[in-house]
């Protein structure tokens, strides 16, 4: 599979072109990679960024600084950088709030203060091992090739070993929250697939910084280089489906055993443990997967995932019937496009739901690991997750999966009253985009319309033009106006090209 494997749902790796002084990297990754400075650097990684960008020195006697600065102070950022070279020079993974401390004490460069989140970080420590950088590059490249690595965007030389960053579309990333374990998750897998290169431990805090290209190396006396490997810019989702990582659960549901009240039968999204929304749930993963195949959109890259959320809510709606629950899996895969699995995969894959389950009701799962008990998504997570929070159409044909916002409820009403094909053609953008192509046609009718009597009767004024052609005064003006700039990119034929 390789690279390929990281086309599946969303092209995952783009290359660069080949620029700069990269023999060496190009020759042992076997791919193509390019130099880029640091203001390049920067702009990939943060953008147009909200808050402050965090620059951190560690200076040779052990003192440390962190310095902020918005996106409008970026050349005093670089005077500093600049008046600063040759400290150990660091930037964060993350941007923030606040630049300036309350109190002495005080930590700026701390979650809590996080704005966005723009970057997943490994640090190899390779070199500690005995291992050369050649190696390192060798090991990353196969790994890339071998399609057990996503390819880093960067491959930063730090001046004693490399660091690998992926970057990431900026999240609010709040600690507990989805966001945050998801992040972390995903630090943790990589940390682990990567301990045969000595990955380090700092990175799983969003808050911690990574050496900045274009400075230098106190210790070693190096320069920091970025190279540039990939293109793309992620999102967690694709690390979450690129690694079969289960996305966390965000729906707190008591299990039935811990609920005194009476159960009643609903199909009110809140009430999560009753047996008519959890059946109605795993209807909805058929529906959303028998639409997208009549759409011939794929899914590939959630196929795990939606079965292993179909076998946990089969498990609740029957208390735990596990035949019941391989049945409906085994039936998904029979309407599922199985392009490079097969239903023992599927099987294999979905068979957490029981230990979920198990530990859900028996009140017996890892607050520590996870967020909530059970496989509980709330209904936003889930559009979220499977890419189609503005696919109202989608969400109409499901009876749960959905967020009754004022954007839905207009998009059903189209949908109940024309169907599906002509639904988009009823909507406020299309109208707009009709009546801007009508009001282009009449345009181009009057423009006509003016050239040719301005022709058959030359020196008439622009009142006598007015009443002659039906229209205002003020109108001949704005139309004599367009064809002067029309006449000047020679673009339409103005009285003395009319024959």
């Amino acid at each position: 599979m390789g690279l390929a494997k990281q086309q599946e749902q969303k092209i995952l790796y783009i290359s660069p072109l080949s620029l700069g002084d990269v023999e060496f990297q190009e020759h042992n990754l076997k791919l193509p990679v390019r130099e880029v400075n640091q203001e390049e650097f920067l702009e990939r990684v943060f953008g147009h960024f909200k808050g402050h960008i965090c620059i951190f020195l560690k200076r040779s006697d052990g003192r440390t600084s962190n310095t902020f600065y918005r996106h409008k102070e970026k050349e005093r950022m670089f005077k500093y950088l600049q008046k600063n070279f040759g400290i150990n020079t660091y930037v964060s993974y993350s941007t923030y709030y606040k630049k300036v401390k309350k109190h002495k004490d005080e930590v700026l460069r701390t979650q809590s203060n996080i704005v966005n989140t723009h970057m997943l970080v490994q640090d190899l420590d390779y070199y500690k091992l005995g291992m050369t950088d050649a190696e390192c590059l060798q090991k990353i490249g196969e790994m890339v090739a071998n399609g057990e690595l996503v390819c880093p965007t960067f491959i930063v030389s730090t001046g004693r070993g490399y660091q690998l960053i992926w970057l990431l579309e900026p999240f609010k990333n709040i600690a507990g929250y989805t966001n945050d374990l998801d992040w972390r998750r995903i630090q943790d897998h990589m940390y682990e697939q990567l301990k045969q290169l000595n990955s380090d431990k700092v990175v799983k805090n969003p808050s911690a910084v990574t050496r900045l290209t274009g400075t230098k190396h106190n210790e070693t006396k190096n320069l920091v280089y970025a190279f540039l490997a990939n293109e793309v810019k992620f999102t967690l989702q694709d690390f979450l489906w690129f690694y079969d990582i289960v996305p966390v659960a965000d729906r707190s549901v008591k299990p039935k055993k811990l609920n005194k009240k009476k159960a009643t039968v609903t199909t009110i999204v809140k009430n999560w443990n009753e047996y008519t929304l959890n059946r109605q749930r795993e209807e909805d993963i058929f529906i959303f997967v028998d639409v997208q195949n009549e759409r011939g959109v794929s899914y590939i890259g959630i196929r795990n995932w939606l079965a292993l959320v179909l076998r946990f809510h089969a498990l609740v709606s029957t208390n735990g019937d596990t035949e019941y629950a391989e049945g409906r899996v085994k039936a998904l895969c029979e309407t599922m496009d199985m392009t490079e699995t097969n239903e023992q995969e599927i099987l294999r894959r979905s068979k957490p739901a029981e230990t979920y389950y198990k530990e859900w009701i028996e009140d017996t799962w890892d607050r520590v690991k996870y967020l909530r008990g059970g496989l509980f998504y709330t209904n936003a997570r889930m559009l979220e997750l499977m890419n189609i929070k503005e696919d109202y159409y989608v969400q109409w044909k499901m009876k749960t999966i959905k967020v009754k916002n004022n954007k839905y409820e207009a998009a059903r009403k189209r949908f109940e009253k024309f169907g599906e094909k002509e639904a988009e053609n009823h909507t406020w953008e299309a109208y707009q985009e009709r009546e801007k192509e009508k009001n282009a046609v009449i345009v181009d009718d009057r423009l006509w319309e003016l050239t040719l009597a301005m022709e058959r009767h030359p020196g008439l004024s622009n009142r006598k033009l007015a009443k002659h052609l039906g229209i205002s005064e003020s109108y001949v003006r704005k139309l004599k106006k367009q064809l002067e700039e029309i006449s000047a990119h020679s673009a339409f034929p103005l009285k003395d090209e009319v024959k």
